[in-house]
């Protein structure tokens, strides 16, 4: 069932800034659509990509154009591979990619779980990837938390930003005495629906 054959003027050029990523950013970038367009409030950071904002910006809405037309056809996963190889420049790799997420598309349904990223590996091993949290394994979990507030005035690509975001820290312990730091960059919106989100699951737990 194809259901990619008619494409907004410029998708082409805005998809394609797919490739030029790091698979595990190209993942970022997916499993973010598919989150949006269930309604789902987790949040996945697709920070220091590299791209300005504008290009982010086109190829968040060319992902999810993506998904949605995939959702409302109710295409099956070959399908869905195959429109991408065809209607769209993305090479195989990118398209299978796309093509694996959207098998597991129930997992990114508002009110799903946590969800944690994996990278295959040259060796075709599956490897977490360093950019997510694993969160829910017993021997992990959060010590502490920071954050700072700051405000970006200028990038390599934009000489006047003047973007307020926040970089967050979070020391999760691994067992064994191993604590280990992992670094976000949020936008604003991201930090208030990261904010929600521990405030949910901290009145869940003062009511179990």
């Amino acid at each position: 069932m194809t259901f990619l054959k008619t494409l907004p003027p410029g998708f082409s050029k805005l998809i394609s800034a797919l490739e030029g990523l790091e698979i595990a950013q190209q993942r970022a970038f997916a499993e973010s659509a598919l989150l949006k367009l269930y309604d789902n409030q987790v949040v996945i950071s697709t920070s220091n990509s590299g791209l300005s904002e504008s290009s982010e910006k086109g190829l968040r809405e060319a992902l999810l154009f993506i998904y949605r037309c995939a959702e409302e056809r109710k295409v099956s996963t070959e399908d869905f591979l195959e429109d991408i190889r065809i209607f769209t420049p993305l090479n195989d790799r990118s398209a299978q990619l796309l093509a694996k997420l959207w098998s597991q598309r129930a997992k990114y349904a508002k009110g799903a779980p946590i969800i944690t990223n994996e990278q295959d590996s040259s060796d075709g091993e599956k490897r977490q990837d360093s950019s997510s949290l694993q969160i829910g394994e017993e021997k992990d979990y959060l010590v502490s938390m920071d954050w700072v507030l700051g405000f970006s005035i200028a990038s390599s690509e934009c000489s006047k930003l003047h973007v307020p975001q926040v970089s967050l820290q979070l020391n999760i312990a691994q067992g064994e005495g191993i604590v280990k730091s992992h670094r976000l960059e949020l936008s604003m919106s991201e930090f208030q629906k990261f904010k929600q989100q521990i405030e949910s699951v901290a009145l869940a737990l003062e009511r179990s």
